[in-house]
């Protein structure tokens, strides 16, 4: 009998499926899907971290189109229908952090004010024109 070796190939799946996917959180429920976006505001280079239950799932500079107002968007699968999620910007102390019911709507969209102030709007979807 005759054995192969370990691939490269499953060495790699083997360590994502142990720390999880990064944009795929732990369960295949679809009710749990949602969205996040990043729209108006996101002009000045900075960096933003978002979590969803703890766990980092974007880590970017995202930049908003002024044609679209929308900068990123980023598709997430959540453990519950309640997941916490948290929004910074890492170089200053802007940010926000909630538990958001998914059945009010499955995208949650952030803008920034000229101020700094984080607005928060979650919809069923958002239109971009």
């Amino acid at each position: 009998m005759k054995t192969r070796g370990i691939t490269p190939f499953q060495i790699i799946l083997a360590f994502l499926i142990l720390i999880g996917l990064p944009q795929m959180s732990f369960s295949s429920d679809a009710t749990n899907h949602f969205s996040i976006h990043l729209q108006d505001g996101f002009v000045q280079n900075r960096e933003v971290v978002i979590q969803v239950d703890g766990h980092e799932i974007y880590k970017g500079v995202p930049q908003t189109s002024p044609v679209l107002g929308l900068a990123k968007e980023i598709p997430v699968l959540a453990a519950t229908e309640h997941p916490t999620v948290s929004f910074t910007i890492s170089s200053t102390q802007i940010g926000w952090t909630n538990q958001i019911d998914l059945k009010a709507g499955s995208v949650v969209g952030f803008s920034l004010a000229t101020n700094g102030a984080v607005i928060v709007q979650q919809a069923k979807s958002f239109s971009y024109d």
